[in-house]
This record gives C-alpha cells, structure tokens and sequence, in this order.
C-alpha cells in the first residue's frame, strides 16, 4: 500500500524529467529488505525496519522531485539536477528512515540504538558519493585504453556503493544483535 501510494504521489507530482522517486523506493525496499533479513531472528519488529526504510527514504525524493520542480518552474535560468540534489535527498532519506528506524525497532531493545542514526546517515551518505563518482567523468574519448579504463572504474564505484553501506551499518548492528542474542 505505501509503495502504490509512492508510485501514485510520484506520478502525479512529477513535473521534471529527473525524478527519483521510484529509484528511493527501490534503494530503500532493497536495502530493507537485506536488513530485515539480519534482523528478524532477533528483533520482534523487525517488518517495521523494511518498512521505515521504504517509507524514509520515498519521502526524502518525493519531497525532492516536488522542490526541484518549483524551483525549476519559477527560476527561468535555474535547471536543479540530479547531480545536485540525489546526495540532499539521500542525506535526508538516510535520516529520516534512521530516525523512524531508532523510534519504532531498536528504541529500548538495544544499548546506543540513537547512534544508528549516524551510522545510517554516514552508510548511505558514502555509500551514494561513491557510487554517483561516475556521473563527474567528463572525458573525451580518443583512445581505445581510456574507455576501457573508465568503464572499469565506473563499474567499480557503482558496485562500491552496497558494500560500503552493509559494511558501515553492519559495524552498528551486528554487535547489537550479538548481546540481544546473548540475553
């Protein structure tokens, strides 16, 4: 319901060609998901972790689309575009699906659990740099050796971006799920 919900508020609010709602929603049920799988042998609630992910980080590009499309329709010599907004919009995503995240799963289950805000924040914020490093590749192409080498690193950083993430909220959680499988 709240992924359909997404898709339909992002349908209709889209005024841009750049929209990123339906990656967010994506990113967030991929992410999630690999999470809720971690968690739900040892967290009750574990559902409302995939589902604050989701909601998180739909939100943030909602929001993000329904900005730049003002901004965009109201400055004449103004083009907002992905490059600049998709890390505003992750930082807020990774914020916002960390904060719901803390309030409605490790919330008094887990020592330290405000600090997985930061870890989230950091995660996808690097995690979402490292990955978006390819789109500031400007080079002109004159030599076979060089495309092969851009793509090479290209395919590098795009596939760089998940492991960073699991490997920064990882260091949160699984101590955390160590000691509530110890209790």
């Amino acid at each position: 319901m709240v992924v359909g919900f997404a898709l339909i508020a992002e349908t209709l609010i889209k005024m841009n060609d750049e929209s990123g709602g339906q990656a967010a929603i994506g990113m967030g049920m991929g992410m999630g998901l690999m999470q809720w799988r971690l968690l739900r042998n040892y967290v009750a609630s574990s559902s409302k972790f995939f589902w604050s992910t989701v909601i998180g980080f739909s939100l943030a590009f909602i929001l993000r689309d329904i900005v730049a499309s003002l901004i965009n329709s109201t400055m004449v010599d103004s083009k907002i575009t992905v490059e600049i907004t998709i890390p505003f919009a992750v930082l807020f995503g990774a914020f916002l699906s960390g904060w719901l995240q803390y309030r409605f799963v490790f919330k008094g289950i887990m020592d330290k659990a405000g600090f997985w805000i930061l870890y989230s924040v950091i995660g996808w914020l690097l995690a979402t740099l490292i990955t978006m490093s390819t789109t500031f590749i400007n080079i002109k192409f004159g030599e076979h050796f060089l495309k092969v080498l851009v793509v090479f690193f290209a395919l590098s950083c795009l596939s760089l971006g998940g492991p960073i993430l699991g490997l920064i909220t990882g260091q949160f959680i699984v101590p955390r799920i160590k000691s509530i499988r110890e209790t």
